[in-house]
């Protein structure tokens, strides 16, 4: 945050204090954090067909290949601002927080313009990632790195949030830190509500992938990142997907003390 207004002042007023995070915020945003992803081999099976909307040609062309598609601001948090479009036949429908409006082409290629769209959002299929009960999920795992081994990660909290309806998980209008509508549940016991077979071994799995994704990310920025959370898509069969990783503002809500028991030694390492 030290490129931000806002918290500029703290870090001025503590800059012979060591940081634990010390990337800009300009370089964590949502497209560049998934274009570094893509080139990232072992990751590639497991990440979202994605896009920046440049114009209005890139925009139709990634919706007649994936024909529903979710639109996110590239800067945006806490899932505020994300709209869906389904494409059916010749009539396009856009999905935004509990409201759904029918459009053809052009009204959506209007609103995109008015709505200045273009150059700021990302745009990914959409994919699936519900309970038995259809409710939309998403697993979230909240990593600290190690305080001597920088090639290991702590999972500091992890667990699966659901929303009650929808196309995504709810939010509501972020205020004492706490941006989501819905509720929760430990990863096993979710999984083992969820998954016909295999349970132990989707979770093995998605505890592995979280490793791999902790590791990877911070070697591309030369080990200056110290926590990620990271936020997974699960589908039925066990399939295991990225939807995006929280670098800049991961959130502590409800948690503080899991985070503060990893992240407090790991800044003790520190040198001043």
């Amino acid at each position: 945050m030290e490129s931000s207004s806002i918290y500029n002042l703290v870090y001025r007023e503590l800059e012979e204090l060591p940081f634990t995070h010390t990337l800009q915020i300009k370089d964590m945003n949502k497209l560049n954090v998934y274009e570094k992803l893509s080139k990232i081999g072992s990751l590639k099976n497991h990440l979202i067909p994605f896009g920046e909307v440049q114009d209005e040609e890139k925009l139709i062309e990634f919706l007649n290949d994936h024909e529903s598609i979710i639109l996110k601001p590239i800067l945006g948090s806490f899932a505020i601002g994300i709209i869906k479009i389904e494409k059916i036949d010749n009539r396009y429908y856009w999905y935004e927080e509990d409201k759904v409006h029918e459009y053809s082409l052009t009204q959506v290629k209007r609103i995109c313009r008015q709505r200045e769209i273009y150059g700021k959002y990302l745009m990914q299929k959409y994919m699936e990632f519900k309970s038995k009960n259809n409710n939309p999920t998403d697993i979230r795992l909240h990593m600290i790195k190690d305080k001597e081994d920088n090639n290991k990660w702590h999972v500091a909290k992890s667990y699966v949030r659901i929303s009650h309806a929808g196309y995504k998980i709810n939010t509501e209008i972020f205020s004492g830190g706490r941006g989501f509508s819905g509720s929760t549940m430990h990863l096993n016991r979710y999984v083992e509500q969820n998954m016909e077979n295999n349970s132990e071994e989707i979770v093995k799995n998605i505890l592995v992938l979280a490793q791999k994704i902790a590791v990877e990310f911070d070697q591309l920025h030369d080990g200056k990142i110290a926590e990620q959370a990271l936020d997974l898509g699960l589908t039925l069969d066990g399939e295991v997907f990225i939807i995006e990783i929280n670098v800049n503002r991961p959130g502590i809500y409800g948690y503080e003390f899991e985070i503060a028991k990893y992240m407090i030694p790991y800044a003790a390492t520190l040198k001043l």
